[in-house]
């Protein structure tokens, strides 16, 4: 527990929280009622088009909220691997670990926002991007020899 705020260790915490927010962020979209009747139009023609999967018959809206869930997961298992590393990782090796992740976590979340920016999804390309810049400010800041 104690690298979680050590120095040396703390923009990577600070970034693994972070990456917590995105998550909760991303799934409360997901609890909103259509905000205008272009959304409600989409949704209920998203509803009456369905697509086969060997026995499966789904809608491609159900298909749609189910990659959203899967999406708040794994972003939710992000941060809270990073925690997990961080809580169990003796204090010598915590710093080196903490970095690599930091380098990892950088380069995904970069390939997401240009992919976001791609395909023009403001709020995932904002979110994403601050990830982006916080995980490299993590690897950059996080102390190895410590």
């Amino acid at each position: 527990m104690k690298n979680l705020f050590r120095r040396g260790t703390r923009m990577f915490t600070v970034a693994s929280l972070l990456t917590l927010v995105v998550a909760m962020a991303h799934m409360t979209g997901l609890t909103n009622e259509p905000f205008n009747d272009d959304w409600a139009t989409a949704i209920d023609a998203m509803n009456n088009a369905t697509l086969e999967l060997g026995p499966m018959m789904m809608s491609f809206h159900g298909l749609f909220v189910g990659l959203w869930v899967q999406v708040g997961v794994l972003v939710a298992l992000v941060g809270v691997k990073n925690l997990a590393v961080l809580v169990v990782m003796p204090g010598e090796v915590a710093g080196r670990v903490a970095r690599a992740l930091c380098v990892i976590d950088c380069i995904t979340c970069a390939g997401l926002t240009a992919f976001f920016a791609v395909n023009v999804v403001p709020p995932a390309l904002v979110s994403f991007a601050i990830l982006t810049i916080t995980y490299f400010a993590g690897a950059i800041l996080t102390r190895t020899n410590e």
